[in-house]
Formats: C-alpha cells, sequence, structure tokens
C-alpha cells in the first residue's frame, strides 16, 4: 500500500512540474522580453487628463525600451526614426493627439538566437484610442528585432509584420 501512496505521490509532484513548466515555462530571455512588452503595454497607455509632463516622461521611458539607433515603423503614415531623442519627440507628438488610450500587445510569438544575444518577436498589437472625443480601435500585427545590450533587452527595430 505504502508504494502506491509513493508512486502516486511521484506522479503528481512530476504531473505539476510538467504544468508548471508549461504554464510558467517562460524562461530567462523570453521572460525578459515579455516583461519589457509588459512594460511597453502600461507606458503606451494614457489616461484622460494626463499633463504634458507626463506625456514627456512616458515618451522618454517608451524610447529607453529601444536602441541608441533604432528603426521604427509603427503605421504606414509615421516615418522611421533613427534615435531615441527623435523617438522621444515622435511619441509626446502621437500623445499630444489623443485625449486617452489603451494599448494591447498580444498573441506574442518570441523567437531567442541561439547565442541569447538577439531574438525575434511578432505581436498583435491593438490600441484602443479617444481623439476629440470619438472612440477608435486599431489593431495591427508587427515584427520587433531585439538585441540584448549590457544584459538588457532593447527593441532595434519595429514594423508591420507582412502577410
Amino acid at each position: 500500500m505504502t508504494q502506491y501512496v509513493k508512486i502516486a505521490g511521484v506522479s503528481v509532484a512530476i504531473a505539476a512540474i510538467v504544468l508548471a513548466f508549461i504554464f510558467l515555462g517562460r524562461g530567462g530571455d523570453e521572460q525578459q522580453i515579455h516583461d519589457q512588452l509588459d512594460r511597453l503595454e502600461e507606458l503606451g497607455s494614457k489616461p484622460a487628463g494626463e499633463s504634458q509632463i507626463q506625456s514627456l516622461t512616458q515618451a522618454k521611458k517608451i524610447a529607453d525600451c529601444f536602441t541608441e539607433q533604432a528603426e521604427v515603423r509603427i503605421m504606414p503614415r509615421l516615418s522611421y526614426s533613427s534615435d531615441r531623442k527623435e523617438l522621444t519627440g515622435m511619441m509626446v507628438g502621437a500623445r499630444s493627439q489623443v485625449d486617452s488610450s489603451e494599448v494591447s500587445l498580444g498573441n506574442r510569438n518570441i523567437k531567442v538566437s541561439e547565442d541569447g544575444q538577439r531574438a525575434t518577436v511578432i505581436i498583435t498589437g491593438t490600441a484602443s484610442i479617444v481623439v476629440g472625443g470619438q472612440s477608435e480601435r486599431h489593431k495591427d500585427r508587427y515584427r520587433m528585432e531585439w538585441v540584448k545590450v549590457d544584459g538588457d533587452w532593447l527593441i532595434a527595430s519595429v514594423a508591420p509584420q507582412d502577410n
């Protein structure tokens, strides 16, 4: 009887480890990128009544998630940016155009290179925005290239995903 209890206990432990691996399976580099994407969701969302100083601070924090010389094309009508200062300006300009926004970065597909220094991320970006009292919703797939700089994952480029 005690042998059956031991076998049952070991089986439960193995099942728990497998389930933990499946549900919490994000490890190391992949988890760091997920954390950065979560942070970008928060930073990209703008509460109604945000002050200009708050917008500038949030825009600077967004720009700090990118490499010094990043290529950014979020929508076809927005041009590429090449440095953090320009990116900060672009984000401040975008934030000033909307009354409020909520950003979601879902359907994340992360592939880290074997050397752990580069990653490709495909996401679905959704923005629910209010402009002039009118609600809009935008949803697109994006391809992001990430690089590890001094142990931190930073975005080197982002562009709409070609279908």
